[in-house]
């Protein structure tokens, strides 16, 4: 599986734009992938996380984007990056369907463990998408 590690910092305010046509990711999984997030942060004394549903638009845009246009990072293939869209700390994960095992994954990487544990950051958005190099996930904390 491969990871990216979030951009923390606060993103300067931008025009909105028309929200992209996205399918949203799977029910089951994002909601086992937002306990285990709460999990850590619990471990961390946080409170556990607020769905967010402008960034999880963000996130599944984001996951599908890397998907159908062939990249993998925080960054979208235009160069703009996701913290341009409402977030604080960004991640991102390929090839492993268990939410359980992205999150351990992000886990192990110090910047996405301190984005995790940080307990201002208390909204989340969650993308995944499908396909055979995939899924996808990104994730947007706030």
């Amino acid at each position: 599986m491969e990871t990216s590690s979030p951009v923390p910092g606060t993103p300067e305010a931008t025009p909105e734009a028309a929200a992209p046509s996205v399918v949203p990711a799977e029910p089951d999984s994002v909601t086992e992938l937002v306990a285990r997030l709460d999990e850590a942060r619990a471990a961390a004394s946080c409170d556990a996380l607020t769905p967010d549903a402008a960034l999880a638009a963000v996130a599944q845009a984001h996951s599908t984007a890397m998907r159908d246009e062939g990249f993998f990072g925080l960054l979208g293939a235009d160069g703009t990056s996701l913290l341009e869209h409402g977030a604080r700390a960004a991640a991102v994960a390929r090839g492993n369907d268990s939410p359980a095992d992205v999150v351990s994954t992000w886990l192990t990487d110090p910047t996405v463990a301190a984005a995790i544990g940080d307990c201002t950051l208390v909204s989340a958005g969650i993308g995944r998408a499908e396909g055979a190099d995939g899924p996808w996930w990104t994730l947007l904390l706030a």
